[in-house]
């Protein structure tokens, strides 16, 4: 409609136009800068000067306008209406305005809906004034699921008032929404305009580890806690910063780390979401600080356990950890970490865990120092780990390599066992340890995963004592550890062999051995061992098979079962106190003549001298019985020796057959009349073993009763 005068003379009046308007597939572009009302339908009406409009339906970037009024007054813009969106369209139309730090909300994805109402005013015709844009979206979200992605954590269950306000060029997010988080509830109060969100909840252990993707961890961690937590969204920068006293969690890990649920333990995480990186502290012991590098890898990562961060950043991607313990109880932190997930070095050595370095000044073991140690292990190319140890304890290389048939790989020049064993005075004779053991101990569940491996000591200290080099090699099937071959240096003795610790069904095991001995003098492999060495000898063999119940470390002779093979050359029983022992010296004629002049260093020092040692003897239910007679040989006696020994009870029930030789064995009568000072001995041993002495070669003795102080009676002569 046009209104004007078009003749003169007439009243004067103002000209008036007036427009009328059906619109479809409009388009209205309110500022070039931000995103465009697109789909426009509805009606308008221009009177003149002034510009109104009704949009039944519009679309911008997915959000959908209705019942929308559209005013142009005075060159002033403004807009009102009810606007739908999804959580997408949402954030596509909020990363998409022309404001700082709108880029932010492309870190956020969600589902859901979203409803409120469109109100916005704009002066127009004014390009060199500041912006008069007021703009305010107010909604009512629900959101089943919001995702921060850079640390894929997911709320759900979302709802609250939210509002985008714009004032000019400066613009921001406001509302308060609650949800869950982690298990628990959580709230934001959110004012981007004043620095951004504040946020606050409580998390439960279980969530919390199914969110750290560490399997295992939901046995660690026990519980809930509080938070609180402030995302800073600056011109410079956007910060997350998390804080809790961790009351309510607790932790099943050894000190410093563990806690129980009613400790505080302060946790704080600090994060810089442009730079990608992370800076946390728990307590006084642990510190670590994450950063991303370009690329889609872990990025950087570094842990220090009671020690202090150091400057600097290393090469390459993956975690460094550095750690210190005063005091570290391994098998505590092994059955503690035993379920975790493992972080393994990659193929090319660029796993996730790229260096641990592990210090302790006293290594526990059933809280017993054993000394010092130091590991420093990185991954290997190829696959695989090197573990470098040293310290008081022990010095060496450890080498994991999953595609060897020797997976594990260990490798000591040194091992103390001044820390692992009992002192020499603690230390009792090997005869003595015969006591029953604990109950038989069952194959634990670790045997079916050890890896196969070898293990090689160059050099064992013990007490002063040099024992080594020592090999074994191990091999692992469900139910059975293999050790074959076996070997061992004590002095001059070469211990060769192997061993099996097997289930045997309901619980039970079984240890098998079979096992040679050798070499030189059998008494330096005792005194190695921190025994006396009861026996010297230029020659050495023994063979041995034996079983018992249980693990190998409960080795016990009462409840063994095997047979023993020995033959010795050229040597003498050195102070033995056993009286059949003994008998040896007493019916040599020599040894009876240096009695006669009061010289006992046979048994008192030197000992008593043999030439050759031979026999065999089998164990079974504590009982050490001999397979034949064992067989001395003297320089100028031979005896015999077979029986029976209860190793429970420590008694005797043997038969000692002792050959005296005929040169020496010299008529009573000649030896009176020539030898006064052997006749003499006779005399002596007449009185000691009757008148059958200068009838008989060979005298059987009964030997019964405590090893301590058995009973000796003659049985028969020849």
């Amino acid at each position: 409609r046009l209104h004007l005068p078009i003749a003169g003379g007439a009243e004067a009046i103002d000209p008036s136009f007036g427009l009328e308007l059906a619109i479809e597939q409009g388009r209205l572009a309110f500022d070039p800068t931000w995103p465009a009302l697109t789909g426009v339908e509805g009606h308008l009406a221009l009177q003149d000067s002034r510009l109104e409009a009704r949009v039944e339906r519009a679309e911008s970037l997915g959000i959908t306008a209705r019942n929308g009024e559209v005013r142009l007054v005075d060159e002033r813009l403004e807009v009102e209406g009810e606007l739908a969106a999804s959580a997408q369209a949402l954030r596509r139309y909020l990363t998409a305005m022309p404001v700082e730090g709108s880029e932010a909300f492309a870190d956020w994805q969600a589902e859901g809906e979203a409803e409120g109402r469109l109100r916005l005013a704009l002066p127009l015709g004014q390009p060199d004034a500041p912006s008069g844009l007021e703009l305010d979206i107010e909604t009512e979200v629900a959101f089943p699921r919001l995702e921060f992605r850079p640390l894929e954590l997911s709320f759900s269950d979302l709802s609250g008032p939210l509002s985008w306000r714009q004032r000019g060029e400066e613009g921001g997010l406001e509302g308060r929404v609650e949800g869950r988080l982690l298990g628990g509830p959580v709230r934001a109060d959110i004012d981007t305009r004043e620095g951004g969100l504040s946020l606050s909840g409580s998390a439960e252990a279980d969530a919390l580890a199914r969110w750290a993707g560490v399997a295992g961890l939901d046995d660690l961690v026990t519980g809930g806690f509080d938070w609180q937590g402030r995302l800073a969204i600056g011109e410079a920068r956007t910060t997350l910063r998390l804080d809790s006293g961790l009351e309510g969690l607790g932790i099943a890990l050894p000190a410093p780390l563990g806690k129980r649920a009613g400790e505080r333990r302060p946790l704080r995480l600090d994060m810089d979401l442009d730079e990608g990186r992370l800076d946390g502290r728990l307590g006084d012991a642990l510190s670590l600080r994450w950063r991303a590098v370009p690329g889609d890898g872990p990025g950087q990562g570094q842990v220090w356990l009671g020690r202090a961060p150091v400057a600097g950043w290393p090469r390459g991607e993956g975690w460094w950890i550095d750690a210190y313990q005063a005091r570290l109880d391994p098998a505590r932190w092994a059955e503690a970490l035993g379920g975790l997930g493992g972080l393994e070095g990659g193929g090319d050595g660029a796993g996730v865990l790229r260096e641990l370095r592990l210090a302790t000044d006293c290594l526990l073991r059933d809280d017993h120092c054993l000394g010092s140690l130091t590991a420093e292990g990185s991954p290997q190319a190829g696959g695989g780990w090197r573990i470098a140890l040293d310290g008081s304890l022990l010095a060496g290389q450890l080498d994991y390599r999953p595609n060897l048939d020797d997976v594990l790989d260990v490798s000591l020049t040194r091992l103390s066992l001044d820390g692992l064993m009992p002192q020499p005075g603690a230390v009792g004779s090997l005869l003595d340890e015969i006591a029953t053991p604990p109950e038989p101990a069952p194959l634990p569940d670790w045997v079916a995963e050890l890896p196969d491996g070898r293990l090689r000591i160059a050099d064992i200290e013990r007490d002063g004592e040099r024992l080594g080099p020592f090999t074994a090699h191990w091999q692992t099937t469900p139910g059975r550890l293999s050790i074959s071959p076996l070997g061992l240096t004590l002095g001059q003795i070469s211990a060769r062999g192997e061993l099996v610790w097997e289930s045997t069904g309901s619980g039970d095991t079984l240890t098998r051995a079979r096992l040679g001995l050798d070499g030189g003098d059998l008494g330096t492999a005792m005194e190695t061992l921190g025994q006396p060495a009861m026996i010297r000898s230029a020659e050495t063999q023994v063979t041995s098979q034996l079983a018992w119940p249980g693990a190998p470390w409960q080795f016990a002779l009462e409840r063994s079962r095997g047979s023993v093979e020995v033959e010795l050359h050229d040597g003498r029983f050195v102070n033995v106190a056993s009286t059949p022992a003994r008998l040896v010296g007493l019916l040599n004629v020599d040894n009876l003549v240096r009695r006669l002049r009061l010289d006992f260093s046979d048994v008192t020092g030197q000992g008593t001298a043999f030439d050759r040692v031979s026999g065999a003897a089998t164990l079974y239910g504590g009982i050490l019985e001999t397979r034949g007679p064992v067989v001395v040989d003297g320089p100028a006696t031979r005896f015999t020796l077979e029986g029976r020994v209860d190793l429970a009870r420590r008694e005797l029930d043997q038969r000692l057959g002792v050959t005296v030789p005929i040169s020496r064995n010299l008529p009573l009568a000649a030896v009176i009349a020539g030898a006064p000072v052997v006749g003499g001995a006779l005399f002596i041993a007449d009185r000691l073993f009757g008148d059958a002495i200068d009838r008989v070669t060979r005298i059987h003795y009964r030997v019964r009763g405590p090893w301590t102080s058995p009973q000796i009676s003659v049985e028969s002569a020849e």
